[in-house]
């Protein structure tokens, strides 16, 4: 579920679970009457179309890119099944980023990055090179 920076529910974004409500918003008057939850409201849905979320928005550009990749590769042959998951995700003023990997075995990352003034999504993908512990120091 998204939220303006005051802590108000943006509505039409897809509902998350209990932990993701802010724990005090703003006695501002919310997306009805303060300017500040309008405009960031707003920009969601225009950024973002209703009633499809960043999240989402975000996971359909990840499996078109891997879709577009395979038939390049593999021309005439059916894609694979997988699914795209969200790593992490975060909203820091008009801007919104999201690190989203697949089930497939390649190792990829993606990162996607909505500039708010731009009205743009930047796109990076990222391959795994390694993954091992560091254990602390005693």
């Amino acid at each position: 579920m998204a939220y303006t920076g005051h802590g108000h529910q943006i509505p039409g974004s897809i509902a998350g679970s209990i932990r993701d409500v802010p724990k005090s918003p703003a006695r501002c008057g919310g997306v009805e009457n303060c300017p500040r939850c309008i405009l960031e409201a707003e920009e969601y849905h225009h950024m973002v179309g209703e009633p499809t979320d960043f999240q989402q928005r975000a996971k359909l550009m990840v499996v078109e890119y891997m879709d577009r990749l395979f038939a390049q590769n593999r021309p005439g042959e059916t894609p694979p099944t997988y699914e795209v998951y969200v790593v992490w995700f975060a909203k820091t003023l008009q801007n919104w980023k999201a690190i989203l990997g697949t089930t497939l075995p390649d190792g990829r990352l993606f990162e996607l990055t909505y500039d708010g003034d731009k009205k743009m999504t930047y796109f990076d993908a990222y391959v795994k090179m390694d993954n091992f512990p560091i254990p602390d120091r005693p």
